[in-house]
């Protein structure tokens, strides 16, 4: 009887390991660091939805431009294991010479093209606080 016991708390302790393990986490900074690797942000486009009523903002200023790269740096994301990713209303646009890099975001979660992100409950949505409490021009669409 011990040992069916031992036996079923060490496969417990196994499973339990690798759920904790298995979900992937990275931080906003790694995330965005990823995506748009060694090249310059120029300017930052963001849209956001609100009672029906879409608001778009171009972001040119470089100090706002490195606000919004780096105050949100150390917000913790947790991969979703769903296979479809969440269809999010909000986008902020990154914009390098060469390229345009899209993540969609909601008050708890980021998608990153097919990969969903939930924020880490450990850590505030910084990305969607940052934007909220940024004094932008918006204009509405």
């Amino acid at each position: 009887m011990k040992k069916l016991s031992a036996l079923i708390i060490g496969i417990l302790l196994v499973v339990t390991i690798f759920i904790i393990f298995s979900n992937e986490s990275l931080t906003y900074e790694e995330l965005v660091t990823e995506m748009i690797d060694d090249e310059d942000v120029r300017y930052i486009t963001v849209e956001m939805e609100s009672q029906d009523e879409r608001t778009v903002a171009s972001i040119e200023e470089d100090d706002v431009v490195n606000d919004l790269l780096n105050e949100p740096a150390d917000m913790v994301l947790e991969e979703e294991s769903s296979s479809t990713p969440p269809v999010l209303e909000n986008q902020i646009t990154f914009h390098t010479t060469h390229n345009s890099y899209t993540l969609h975001f909601d008050r708890d979660r980021i998608v990153s093209g097919s990969t969903a992100y939930t924020v880490d409950g450990q850590s505030e949505h910084a990305l969607y606080n940052q934007i909220s409490n940024t004094d932008l021009n918006w204009d509405t669409e």
